[in-house]
């Protein structure tokens, strides 16, 4: 009965509504009929037998929907809940369903996604990846799987892999399913990868990459060139194969305990390709750690400069031959500059005595003759040539060697031009040559040397004199060359320079062929002057026509601000003269040379007959003459027998009983180092041989001038 009713398909309510029916049906008849007891009893059986069907159909039902229940639970697991997304979409393309995680891929809710069309999150650049994946799908009915970007709700892209279905047998226009999986940091780390290959592939350095155990994981095209080995070849292999015998064990043993330590190494080693040859490798190695510090490989860097350390070692040979050969020249300029002062002090004592004496007999009495006259300024004009000549030669010879030292400052210009103008003024009027020298209406202040750049216009003032034509004109002139740069030049009326002689201009000696003329000169000034504006920082040019005079210019730089103290010039100090004495005054003069101590007594003798000249030939005696008579004032030569002047002047300075005596040099050493060193050592005045008697004398009596007021000896000097 259970299991016909149970066949009957009838609902639990269904059956309940019946049995409610049959009751009230019973009971209306039972009120009309009265039912034998045997028909209640199998009636009342059967609602027994009705209401148990009822209750196991209720607890069927209440299993099922439990059952249901939990599947809708594992459904939404694995549905809503998967690490992918899910969608649905329509023949038309529009999104029917989608779970959580597809609405989570593309930013927007599962609800809003529905009858959006998927084309929409596509990328514009790939939909035609998009429209050819979905006609594959129709044509084949095969699942597709295809890689694009997509797009999210907010604008951002991401890449997918999408994997799409469709119902069996639903080909054409059915509802297809599509799997969608964020791919994109795997895109990401594929690009890495991809990039990291090419930029190995493209460094131009060998790369190897090698485990803790230096096995060869991985190397470049580069490496492989540098060592002959196929990649084959290399890979599995132990790096100890590009060792040899030639390697350094220092460095080796450096390498070894870098690698052990995981720490970096950087250095040169020798390695060896297959074939055996061997080379300098640059190498660089470098650990690589993991996330927690573990090391998993090494990667290292290597250069081939075989080439670079050949020209490394040819370097040294080459710089050690050089420094053989600076050397020998500094020991030749050493010798140079001895021989030098050597040759200056052995011409100017003779040269001294020369013209000391040619002086004293235009100055003697009685009166020389006018023939004797004419030859005697032929001597002193011969003499005065040949100290001007050894003066130009000991100059180019410094600043060839380097060893001229100039002090640049802010110089004013019309105080050197004044200074000029008053020099070259004596010259200009015995050669009846015009010399104008411009009126500048400020005073311009130049970047200089004060007493070379007064030697360089002196120069050029100098030729242009000598080599112009009688009754001829010099004109001097200043002007902006530039905004900074100020020009200074100095033209003649003279015979000018052909051109083809020009380039010849500022050679040593070059004369460009006046040697055989009456003119004097040397050859050199011009090379002077011209080394001593570039050493200034200047320029120094030419202009000439011939037949039709000459313009040199030196071009200098304009200081940019005023010196804060006393303008730097050449504002001649004038020696202080002070009237001779008629008192008897004892000089000492220290000399080996025994015309150069008769030029001096007849001087004295004849200009200052109250002077008592003492005389000593060597240092030693004069010390001990010194200290005898202690003189008013000492002459002292630098090269002297026994010690040198400087040595006895330094015994003097140390002497209580002969400090205050000033001394005067008077030496034919006449390099600027020799005169700065012996006014360092503390003479008061230094004069070079040869020299002018009213020089000597003023000089002379300013030191005794300077002893009586007890002023200080080496600044009036």
């Amino acid at each position: 009965m259970v299991t016909e009713q149970g066949k009957s398909g009838l609902s639990e309510s269904e059956l309940h509504c019946q049995a409610e029916a049959a009751g009230r049906w019973t009971g209306v008849h039972e009120r009309r009929k009265v039912v034998p007891p045997e028909d209640a009893r199998r009636m009342l059986h059967e609602l027994r037998v009705h209401q148990c069907e009822l209750q196991a159909q209720n607890a069927e039902l209440r299993r099922m929907q439990a059952a249901l229940d939990a599947a809708r639970a594992r459904y939404f697991d694995l549905y809503d809940l998967a690490p992918v997304g899910y969608c649905t979409v329509s023949h038309t393309d529009h999104i029917l369903e989608a779970n959580l995680t597809a609405a989570t891929l593309l930013g927007m809710p599962c609800s809003e996604l529905v009858r959006i069309p998927i084309q929409r999150f596509i990328a514009s650049t790939d939909q035609d990846i998009f429209y050819l994946h979905c006609k594959k799908l129709r044509e084949t009915g095969q699942a597709q799987t295809c890689e694009l970007r997509m797009v999210r709700q907010d604008g951002s892209q991401f890449w997918a892999q999408l994997t799409a279905t469709q119902r069996e047998g639903d080909q054409g226009q059915g509802v297809r399913r599509m799997v969608l999986t964020d791919i994109h940091e795997r895109k990401l780390a594929q690009d890495r990868i991809r990039v990291s290959d090419l930029a190995l592939k493209a460094i131009s350095q060998g790369v190897l990459i090698a485990t803790p155990e230096h096995c060869v994981v991985s190397v470049n095209e580069a490496f492989l060139l540098m060592t002959g080995y196929t990649e084959r070849e290399l890979l599995g292999a132990d790096c100890s194969l590009f060792s040899g015998p030639l390697n350094d064990p220092v460095t080796t043993a450096q390498l070894a305990s870098a690698i052990k330590e995981k720490r970096a190494f950087s250095g040169e080693l020798r390695n060896y390709r297959k074939d055996g040859s061997c080379f300098w490798n640059q190498l660089t190695v470098s650990p690589v750690l993991d996330e927690q510090g573990q090391l998993t490989h090494f990667i290292s860097i290597h250069t081939d400069v075989s080439e670079r350390k050949q020209l490394d070692q040819a370097l040294m040979d080459k710089n050690s031959s050089l420094l053989q050969a600076t050397r020998v020249a500094e020991e030749a300029s050493l010798a140079k500059s001895v021989f030098l002062s050597s040759m200056s002090h052995e011409l100017r004592s003779p040269l001294n005595s020369i013209l000391g004496f040619a002086q004293l007999l235009e100055a003697g009495t009685p009166a020389l003759t006018p023939e004797q006259r004419v030859k005697t300024e032929k001597i002193q004009r011969g003499g005065w040539h040949l100290l001007t000549l050894i003066n130009d030669i000991l100059d180019l010879a410094l600043i060839e060697s380097g060893k001229l030292a100039l002090t640049l400052a802010p110089v004013s210009l019309d105080t050197v031009l004044l200074e000029c103008q008053g020099m070259i003024a004596p010259q200009a009027e015995s050669h009846g040559i015009c010399v104008t020298f411009p009126q500048l209406a400020s005073q311009f202040m130049v970047v200089a040397d004060p007493v070379r750049l007064q030697q360089v216009i002196i120069n050029l003032l100098d030729n242009a004199i000598k080599y112009n034509r009688s009754g001829g004109t010099v004109n001097v002139t200043v002007e902006a060359a530039t905004a900074d740069v100020l020009r200074i030049s100095v033209q003649d009326t003279g015979v000018g320079i052909s051109e083809d002689l020009l380039s010849q201009l500022f050679e040593p000696f070059n004369r460009l062929g006046q040697e055989k003329s009456t003119t004097q000169g040397t050859g050199i000034g011009l090379v002077v002057a011209w080394r001593l504006t570039e050493l200034m920082g200047g320029k120094i040019g030419v202009q000439s026509k011939l037949g039709a005079g000459s313009m040199f210019w030196v071009d200098l730089s304009l200081a940019q601000t005023l010196p804060l103290g006393p303008v730097t010039g050449l504002e001649a100090q004038p020696l202080v003269r002070v009237l001779p004495d008629t008192r008897p005054c004892k000089v000492l003069y220290v000399e080996d040379n025994l015309p150069n101590m008769e030029l001096v007594a007849q001087i004295l003798a004849l200009w200052r007959p109250n002077f008592n000249l003492l005389r000593a030939e060597n240092g030693p005696q004069g010390i001990e003459m010194a200290r005898h008579h202690r003189p008013q004032a000492i002459l002292m030569d630098i090269h002297l027998p026994g010690i040198s002047g400087l040595e006895a002047l330094r015994v003097l300075r140390a002497d209580p009983v002969t400090r205050h005596i000033p001394v005067l040099a008077v030496s034919a050493y006449a390099m600027p180092c020799n005169v700065a060193q012996g006014l360092a050592a503390g003479f008061v005045h230094y004069l070079t041989k040869p020299f002018k008697i009213d020089e000597f004398l003023a000089a002379l009596d300013l030191a005794l001038g300077s002893t009586e007021v007890g002023g200080d000896l080496a600044t009036t000097s």
